[in-house]
């Protein structure tokens, strides 16, 4: 079986927004790269940068769900919930220098992804995202 369809909600105004994202398997499949934010796509043209204010993941015991910013080489790392993970990861990236978690890898998109791995039928990914795009 191929991955779920996801549910998703993105609303953005001015230069703030937020985007949920949740799957639930009936089977297995994976999600690569799986767009969760899409910069290109913001409001108001705002699509030079994005920084993730915010972030929670919550995943069930079976799968990991690895967020990251979209690179050409090698994708920018945010967080990861690994397999075996049994609680919510939350991040507030708000308290750094730029007020949040700015793409710094060469070759970004800007663009902030999922990727998940070892899904089985019950399995579940919530993903909420606070970001501010420039």
């Amino acid at each position: 079986m191929a991955a779920p369809t996801p549910t998703t909600y993105t609303r953005q105004v001015g230069h703030h927004g937020v985007s949920i994202w949740s799957g639930v398997w009936g089977g297995t499949g994976e999600f690569d790269a799986e767009v969760l934010v899409d910069l290109s796509a913001r409001a108001d043209n705002y699509t030079n940068g994005l920084k993730i204010k915010k972030l929670i993941i919550e995943s069930t015991t079976g799968i990991s769900a690895l967020v990251e910013f979209d690179c050409s080489t090698n994708n920018q790392l945010v967080a990861l919930a690994p397999v075996g993970n049994s609680g919510v990861l939350s991040l507030d990236f708000t308290g750094l220098p730029d007020g949040g978690l700015p793409k710094t890898a060469a070759g970004s998109t800007g663009d902030i992804v999922l990727t998940t791995d070892s899904a089985a039928s019950a399995d579940a990914v919530y993903v909420y995202i606070e970001w501010f795009a420039h």
